[in-house]
């Protein structure tokens, strides 16, 4: 399953706040496609009108990264892993959730570039992630809300011609 961070989440963020009390689950599923026991790309499907629908193939980069983060098997250390997206900084991460320990973030390339880090497999604290994210989806957010207007404007303007 593929959670998110809400962008509301992000952006009211206190240091205090644990992580699993911002994760929220989407309805996509992802499904890894094995090629000679390799993750080669993955399988994106979505439960629409009460039909499990493929939206798509692909993102065999991603693919690749989330095997080789469970290949170190996290779990054998109490973790649990879970795949996170952030729609609104483009961004993925694996959030490994302990019973005992503090949650950390491991941030896959598209996060990296977001990020601009460099440390591949590195484990973050949220409170050295989060924060930095705020700025992208607070950016991001804004030209969402100028394309609908610019797509409403557009509307209007082809209303306008047909009269």
């Amino acid at each position: 399953m593929i959670y998110t961070i809400p962008p509301e989440f992000i952006l009211n963020y206190q240091a205090d706040t644990p992580l699993e009390d911002m994760i929220a689950p989407t309805s996509i599923w992802c499904f890894p496609v094995l090629v000679n026991g390799e993750s080669c790309t993955l399988l994106m499907v979505d439960l629409m009108d009460g039909v499990w629908k493929a939206l798509g193939i692909g993102s065999s980069g991603i693919a690749k990264q989330w095997a080789a983060v469970n290949r170190v098997r996290y779990s054998a250390e109490g973790y649990t892993t879970r795949f996170v997206r952030i729609f609104q900084a483009t961004a993925d991460f694996v959030i490994l959730s302990h019973r005992t320990a503090a949650s950390k973030m491991i941030p896959l390339e598209s996060a990296r570039a977001t990020l601009e880090l460099d440390r591949i497999g590195e484990k973050y604290a949220p409170s050295k992630i989060i924060p930095d994210l705020q700025q992208t989806v607070r950016e991001n957010l804004e030209a969402s809300k100028s394309f609908i207007l610019s797509l409403s404007d557009f509307e209007n303007l082809l209303d306008n011609q047909s009269e």
